[in-house]
């Protein structure tokens, strides 16, 4: 078949709407990008970084995200995936599902979202869930260097497999039990495994040393 480039446009509520820190202002910026796979019943599949095209302040920052997706078949099954960054959220074309690095984060406030929708060229609004939740940590010590997160009963914390479809999660086979952040100057975030903590869960503080 002959590749073409079909058009997609997404509209995304603001993250705000979503996720309320004090004093915490989070917005879509002209720079952020969503990444979508595009799948269709033959298998073809496509992938390309959605840019914002425009926010509307007066709509509570909803902004509209478009691009094109290359392929030989038209889209059917849209997967959506922020920050764009495939070593952070990867979608596995044949299944649909998701697998969220969350070793990768960095301490800062910026959250893992995915979405789905059905391909539509007329546009598509798109609700983007929240992978976590955020954990606020206010760490005066200078000489703190990281954060380490793990659960009490050493739980499985990272990736984390969404189904988009069903907001189910999965746990994978070869855990990582500890996430680690480098410590921000002012509050530092970490985006917790949606998963339940049944014994609580632990914070270690580390200087450059790993002490």
């Amino acid at each position: 078949g002959i590749m073409k480039d079909y058009p997609v446009c997404l509209t995304a509520d603001s993250p705000a709407t979503k996720l309320a820190l004090d004093g915490l202002d989070l917005s879509w910026e002209e720079n952020d990008k969503i990444r979508i796979t595009a799948t269709a019943s033959d298998n073809d599949s496509g992938t390309a970084e959605l840019t914002v095209y425009s926010i509307d302040e007066s709509d509570n920052g909803k902004a509209v995200f478009s691009g094109f997706v290359n392929m030989t078949s038209r889209p059917e099954d849209c997967y959506f995936t922020y920050p764009a960054s495939n070593t952070i959220i990867d979608t596995d074309p044949s299944t649909g599902k998701m697998t969220a690095y969350l070793t990768k984060q960095t301490g800062t406030h910026q959250p893992f979202f995915y979405g789905y929708s059905e391909y539509n060229e007329a546009g598509m609004p798109v609700s983007l869930n929240h992978i976590g939740a955020m954990l606020e940590i206010n760490v005066s010590a200078s000489e703190v260097a990281f954060i380490s997160f793990l659960g009490n009963e050493k739980e499985v914390l990272s990736p984390v497999i969404v189904d988009p479809k069903t907001g189910k999660y999965e746990s994978p086979s070869q855990p990582n039990v500890q996430i680690t952040v480098p410590r921000q100057n002012g509050n530092t975030y970490i985006l917790v495994p949606p998963f339940l903590f049944e014994k609580g869960f632990t914070l270690i503080l580390s200087d450059v040393q790993g002490k």
